[in-house]
């Protein structure tokens, strides 16, 4: 995940965001996304068999919830999975 991170932002619309991360352990990962003046929390939790990722929105993207949660899904699948994977 950490060789992939770069690569969050590439996907976010706008083309002008910037992506920061930590670990906080081992098992969850820190994001700070800062795109259209709008920061955007996140952690990302590794378990056994699930990632988990949790996204803290400011109350100006509150209403684009559910595009916003597609977008992090289709991405995180996409940056978790290599291109063997898929075939």
């Amino acid at each position: 995940m950490s060789s992939r991170v770069g690569d969050l932002a590439k996907r976010i619309p706008g083309g002008m965001a910037e992506v920061s991360s930590s670990w906080a352990s081992e098992d969850r990962m820190l994001l700070d996304v800062v795109a259209m003046g709008q920061k955007v929390a996140a952690t990302v939790d590794v378990e056994e068999t699930v990632v988990r990722v949790s996204v803290v929105l400011p109350l100006m993207l509150s209403f684009m919830a559910g595009p916003i949660s597609a977008i992090v899904r289709k991405s995180g699948e996409d940056l978790l999975l290599d291109d063997h994977s898929r075939k």
